[in-house]
């Protein structure tokens, strides 16, 4: 609660804030949609040197929009799944390519200088598993 003395305020007007809490430097974003849950916890596909996809614990700091910053279990450089995850299991072969830039009209916009982006993986909307870097996509191949 705070003192309307003047009056300024009216019952029933709001107003829309944006509040800065916190700078995380040097974090690892990657997008929300490579974060998956199970049994055991959180984890992402990571694509190994091989383009074969391991399972990797990771903990989620912060999910906003559609990147999730990660506190353990990435290092900068790796490349994540972020479609067709339901198709893979650890040692699954990918095809690893470039996706398109995500469009900053529709996606909010959570990096900041000196941020490290770990790469990531988005399969096409066909059923054929692909994978990309940084972002990229991660789909099984025969």
């Amino acid at each position: 609660m705070f003192d309307n003395k003047d009056n300024a305020l009216w019952p029933n007007q709001f107003v829309n804030a944006h509040l800065l809490l916190e700078v995380r430097k040097n974090s690892i974003v990657i997008p929300a949609a490579a974060i998956q849950r199970g049994p055991q916890g959180t984890f992402t596909f990571v694509v190994k040197p091989d383009r074969t996809v391991e399972v990797r614990p990771v903990t989620v700091v912060l999910t906003q929009g559609h990147t999730s910053a990660i506190g353990q279990g990435l290092a900068p450089g790796d490349q994540v799944v972020t479609d067709g995850q339901d198709k893979l299991q650890a040692g699954s072969k990918v095809d690893a390519r470039t996706a398109a830039p995500p469009n900053p009209a529709n996606a909010p916009s959570t990096s900041a200088p000196g941020r490290n982006h770990a790469p990531t993986i988005n399969a096409p909307a066909n059923n054929s598993p692909r994978s990309r870097p940084a972002p990229s996509a991660g789909n099984p191949t025969p």
